[in-house]
């Protein structure tokens, strides 16, 4: 039997042996199709349309399409069996998404472990035998007990070429105690690191002049790893499910990260790049470095490891001849991205309280003042990131944004394109603006169009067999127009219900009020996009804390530069790790107490 797809308007065919899950085929044809929930039929975005004769609806996709989607063939692609001669189509994947790669500049001293020495030696003669390596370490300013074996077969020749053109003066970088690099100094160029922030929907990548910590490049991807699942939980059972799952998602960062590199740095200056620090959640890394992930989904929910560690960068596939530095993390669902946020925000340095909450994928919340800190982490889900909505979406260009019910349009879309979806900044608008309008009570329960005194908005007001949604974009009595539903109402009262629930308990730890905090720091990339205003609206964070609530970006993207960059920043974010308390949320009653206080909204 065979299997016809069409992608990008090219026709591809492919021979079975076997009946096969059709997400799984398109997995393994590098399909980029949008299987969040990793194909468990419940996020409902991995359609495609069968050409001819389509297989019989399953529940799920009578629950994800509507009847005219039904019958024009649109399936989900993890409810089909290919178990017969099948022809499809996969809907063009957008996945060129809006990524944060902002940088906050370095404000501590620049002292990288890489360090760049220039010496001049004189030749050799029978009075001085010595070997050209302890030549080249009796001349450098610092200690220097070992040199890279890579070295060694052009070392010879590196020296003469230095006697013939540079009268002997050679550049040397170190790395620690380790010699990583000779050049004749008319030959040498400035040593370069990258700082890498794995997030779990986007790679970012930071690339800087280790002499004076210059930002030179900036570039980010899409994490390919998404097509398996928008969360950890996600991707974590796609490994258990699959012997060799660990190692398939090690190569897909692992290329992404390649992928990058190629990008934002010239063929003849990769070889430069001496040292490449990575953060990013404990999963992320677990998965980079091909290491079982299965303990930390389940009680007690235990990582393989949690310190910083160095290796080459060759040994998992990156194609350096640079050292790879994981910066540390804090507990399993508490990473080394929130170390780093930590570090750029200067959680632990000041006298008074303050909040970071890290509002991506996951959600992370930690309160800090000068040498305590407590930390949690929340369930919070990727209904922020759109994709838990009926027509939600990654922030991508056409993708609505912002949304003012007073405003004409109502809707503000990426690129100012046509609207395709909406993305998570336009999710949070949407539901401040039906609380602000009065369009849903404080249950989140959405009126009926009779019940709402706004008959324009009333208007966009429409229920298809029981299920009630407001329509955004398109005619009221068209199929496709994207909408607002009843169900990504209850969606966004869990994900908010779980971040602010997790911020009081954090508060009630160590018994402070709203009044104590300085600062509430909101980074990831919904965070940075998002409205504060239509955050405090709908209880996402305290209304007492709005005019205090600072966005900051990439915070693991800035603090990941900042410890690549300076000795002073791996020494601090090493001693957070001991001062910070981890609270785990899973047990405890007054958790489900204050997250049942925070579905509701107020009135």
């Amino acid at each position: 039997m065979q299997l016809k797809y069409i992608y990008d308007g090219t026709a591809y065919t492919v021979n079975l042996t076997q009946p096969t899950n059709l997400l799984t085929l398109l997995r393994q044809e590098n399909v980029p199709i949008n299987a969040i929930c990793n194909g468990n039929g419940t996020c409902g975005k991995c359609r495609v349309r069968c050409l001819g004769n389509a297989p019989e609806p399953t529940s799920n996709d009578r629950q994800a399409l509507n009847k005219n989607e039904l019958a024009k063939g649109w399936r989900l692609a993890c409810s089909v069996e290919v178990n017969h001669d099948l022809e499809i189509e996969c809907p063009p994947t957008n996945l060129k998404m809006d990524i944060l790669t902002d940088f906050t500049k370095q404000t501590h001293s620049i002292e990288p472990l890489v360090q760049s020495h220039t010496i001049a030696l004189n030749e050799a003669d029978t009075d001085d035998q010595r070997d050209d390596w302890t030549r080249i370490k009796d001349a450098l300013p610092v200690e220097a007990a070992e040199i890279d074996f890579s070295i060694l077969p052009t070392l010879h020749d590196r020296l003469y070429s230095a006697f013939e053109k540079d009268n002997g003066k050679l550049q040397i970088d170190t790395y620690k105690n380790l010699v990583v690099a000779v050049h004749p100094v008319s030959e040498a160029k400035a040593p370069l690191g990258l700082a890498i922030d794995i997030g779990s929907t986007t790679v970012a990548a930071y690339l800087h002049d280790l002499t004076d910590g210059k930002l030179l490049e900036v570039a980010g991807i899409t994490n390919p790893q998404r097509k398996f699942g928008a969360d950890v939980i996600s991707r974590i059972s796609y490994t258990m499910d699959h012997p060799a799952g660990t190692l398939e998602l090690q190569k897909e960062i692992v290329a992404a990260i390649n992928k990058l590199i190629e990008s934002i740095c010239q063929p003849e200056d990769r070889g430069t790049i001496r040292e490449i620090v990575i953060t990013g959640n404990t999963v992320m890394i677990h998965f980079l470095l091909n290491l079982p992930t299965k303990n930390i989904a389940s009680a007690p929910f235990v990582p393989v490891f949690l310190s910083p560690i160095t290796l080459d960068a060759q040994d998992i596939g990156l194609k350096l001849n640079a050292k790879l530095t994981i910066m540390p993390g804090i507990a399993s669902y508490v990473g080394a991205d929130i170390t780093a946020g930590i570090v750029a925000c200067k959680l632990t340095e000041g006298e008074r309280w303050s909040l970071l909450l890290d509002l991506g994928t996951n959600g992370e919340i930690v309160l800090g003042c000068k040498d305590e800190c407590l930390a949690c982490a929340t369930a919070a889900g990727p209904a922020f990131e759109g994709a838990t909505i009926r027509h939600g979406c990654s922030a991508t260009s056409g993708a609505i944004c912002n949304v003012n019910f007073s405003a004409d349009p109502i809707y503000r879309t990426i690129d100012d394109k046509t609207p395709n979806g909406i993305c998570g900044s336009g999710v949070l608008d949407i539901a401040a603006q039906l609380l602000l309008h009065g369009l849903i009570d404080e249950t989140g329960r959405l009126l009926d169009s009779s019940e709402v005194q706004d008959q324009n908005l009333a208007s966009r007001l429409r229920d298809i067999n029981g299920y009630k949604e407001l329509v955004l974009f398109g005619n009221l009595s068209d199929p496709q127009a994207i909408t607002f539903t009843q169900k990504d109402i209850r969606e966004i009262q869990l994900a908010k219900a779980a971040i602010r629930a997790g911020i009081e308990i954090l508060l009630d730890e160590v018994k402070l009020n709203y009044d104590d905090i300085e600062n509430l720091y909101i980074a990831g990339g919904f965070g940075n996009y998002l409205n504060i205003t239509s955050a405090a609206t709908i209880g996402l964070i305290p209304m007492e804390l709005k005019d205090r609530t600072v966005t900051v970006g990439n915070s693991a993207g800035t603090g990941a530069s900042h410890y690549l960059l300076s000795k002073e920043i791996r020494n601090k974010s090493q001693s957070i790790i001991p001062i910070t308390q981890y609270i785990e949320l899973s047990n405890r009653i007054d958790f489900m107490d204050a997250y049942m206080d925070a579905m509701l909204f107020d009135i």
